[in-house]
Order: structure tokens, then C-alpha cells, then sequence
């Protein structure tokens, strides 16, 4: 993202409030990923049958495996909302603005 778009973004849209919220934007993306783990978990328990054909030597329902898939999706969501975050903190809007 170019520091124009996100000062840009910064300076219009957000409120000081916000930029001071960066743990919110983490905890909304922790929603989001748990609602996803939550569905995909349920979603495997659906397709049982046909994930045991395609599965060798785990059981489609086995538990360590679905903690272990949670638990690094779980990662993944949180670095995919903490960094962008972090990086549009870094850009400073007014003067951002002002190069405008």
C-alpha cells in the first residue's frame, strides 16, 4: 500500500480513538478466525465419511489434529490482522496529508 493510501485512509477515516484501538483490531480478527475454526470443525465433523476415504493413518475426527489446524489457522488470522495494523500506526497522516 502506498503511504498516500494509507495516510490517506488513516487521516479520514479513523479517529484517534482507533489508531489507539490496534488491540481491537486484532480482537475483531480473532472473531473472525474463531468463527471460521468453529465452522470448519463443524464442517469436518459433517464430512466424516469422506474425509476417512481420503485421510492415511488419521482418523477424520481425531483431536490433536483439529487442535493442531485450529491452532495454526488461529496464528495465521492473527498475523494477517496484526500487520497491517502495525504498519498503518508507522504512517503519520498529517504529514502524509500534506505531501499531498
Amino acid at each position: 500500500m502506498r503511504p498516500v493510501d494509507s495516510g490517506g485512509s488513516c487521516g479520514f477515516r479513523l479517529l484517534a480513538a482507533e489508531l489507539r484501538g490496534f488491540p481491537s483490531t486484532k480482537r475483531y480478527g480473532l472473531h473472525v478466525g474463531l468463527a471460521g475454526v468453529a465452522l470448519g470443525v463443524a464442517g469436518s465433523l459433517v464430512v466424516r465419511k469422506t474425509l476417512t476415504r481420503l485421510l492415511y493413518g488419521v482418523s477424520a475426527s481425531d483431536p490433536l489434529t483439529l487442535a493442531a489446524v485450529a491452532l495454526s489457522l488461529l496464528f495465521v488470522v492473527i498475523a494477517a490482522s496484526a500487520i497491517p495494523a502495525a504498519r498503518a500506526l508507522r504512517v503519520d497522516p498529517v504529514q502524509t496529508l500534506r505531501r499531498e
